[in-house]
């Protein structure tokens, strides 16, 4: 699923503005600094997509470039 920047914007400032989605969410490996705060990646997909008006997508459904 590819995503616009307003998007994934759109998806961090849900994330300032809800910082409990973040509670066992965090970055593992990799972190994706927006307005120098680090952010887990997987985390601003899955909420991007939630508002998008799809589903809250979890780290297993979301494959990265380190696993395949």
């Amino acid at each position: 699923m590819k995503f616009e920047r307003n998007e994934l914007t759109k998806a961090i400032h849900h994330i300032d503005e809800h910082p409990e989605v973040k509670r066992g969410r965090e970055s593992s490996t990799y972190d994706l600094i927006f307005e120098d705060r680090r952010y887990p990646p997987i985390l601003v997909l899955s909420v991007a997509s939630q508002l998008r008006g799809g589903q809250e997508e979890r780290s297993n459904s979301i494959r990265n470039g380190n696993n395949g």
